[in-house]
């Protein structure tokens, strides 16, 4: 129950791959998670007394539910709050069956690099060097888990920012960059990775890089977010679940069945 730190190994690396193999990293724990904002259904209806979840009642039959809500309980502004909590959608149920995959053959599939991936691996390494000329020293580091949970969360940082910080660099075609600037917020799909990365280090903050060349750095610092957090360990509880439950099915259903071997004349693993 503590953290492990791997700091020597290379990330992107045959050996990188074996630690993450089967586990909830930062960088997909947001498939796991669904970010909405309060609706009518959430709330008790005050017109028909409708609890939440459930049909609002015609007035005149309280026993008859009827297709359409009352307006009375439409959300007030004060209501409509940001809520984060564990996804159960296709999104969520292909990361839990490929992670669930890789537990049973031991084997990590090729992941196919497209324009902005490779422009990704391409900027990190320049977004570093601006930051750390603006801002602060990065020392690189290779991977961390900590499994304080029961289970195993993964995390690889881009850079540890002396004792405390952390940094998470994202390489941005120019329109998405001009966006987030004019915005001064973190994009929310990014969220639940930074909040896991400080959830696995126990660092006290991290910083957004958003990095698109030929426009400035924008930098953006992140604090724990016990909301994100306590989301991101339920999901990660819920995926364990279900995770272990497909791998003992598939042992179940495949008894008695002939196995094969895996032939690979060229393999290409990339991050």
């Amino acid at each position: 129950m503590t953290l492990h730190e791997l700091p020597d190994l290379v990330q992107g690396s045959l050996e990188w791959h074996d630690q993450r193999r089967g586990i909830v990293t930062a960088s997909v724990v947001g498939k796991l998670i669904t970010v909405r904002k309060l609706g009518a259904l959430d709330f008790d209806c005050p017109a028909c007394g409708a609890p939440a979840n459930g049909p609002c009642r015609s007035k005149r039959n309280p026993d008859e539910p009827i297709k359409t809500l009352h307006p009375e309980r439409t959300p007030s502004a004060q209501d409509k709050v940001t809520v984060i909590e564990p996804a159960s959608n296709d999104e969520s149920r292909g990361l839990t069956a490929a992670l669930a995959a890789e537990r049973i053959t031991n084997y990590t599939e090729p992941t196919f690099m497209n324009d902005d991936m490779f422009r990704g691996v391409e900027d990190e390494p320049r977004a570093i060097d601006v930051y750390s000329a603006k801002y602060a020293p990065v020392t690189a580091t290779g991977f961390m888990v900590e499994d304080k949970w029961g289970f195993r969360i993964g995390y690889s940082p881009d850079g540890l920012v002396g004792s405390n910080g952390l940094i998470e660099v994202k390489s941005r075609r120019q329109k998405k960059q001009l966006l987030t600037v004019i915005s001064d917020q973190v994009p929310t799909e990014n969220m639940a990775q930074l909040q896991a990365g400080l959830l696995v280090t126990g660092r006290e903050w991290i910083d957004y890089v958003s990095y698109s060349g030929g426009m400035h750095l924008y930098v953006k610092r992140v604090y724990p977010d016990a909301r994100w957090q306590k989301a991101i360990v339920s999901a990660v509880a819920a995926f364990e679940a279900n995770a272990g439950q497909m791998v003992a099915l598939y042992a179940e259903a495949t008894e008695g069945l002939a196995p094969t071997v895996r032939v690979v004349e060229q393999e290409m693993r990339i991050a």
